[in-house]
């Protein structure tokens, strides 16, 4: 069972980093001072192709 545990906090981590990560991209490519919807609307598209490609 801490196997699991170990490994589910490995995938979670993962995750987390991805996400992180296409949350820096999106910022990186629009710049700053937009709204947060634009930031939004973008990171769910990206988060839908890079899901796409999993």
């Amino acid at each position: 069972m801490e196997n699991d545990t170990l490994e589910f906090r490995e995938e979670l981590n993962l995750l987390s980093y991805k996400v992180i990560g296409l949350a820096i991209e999106v910022h990186r490519q629009l710049g700053p001072g937009l709204l947060e919807s634009a930031y939004q609307a973008c990171l769910i598209t990206d988060t839908q192709i890079f899901s796409e490609s999993l």
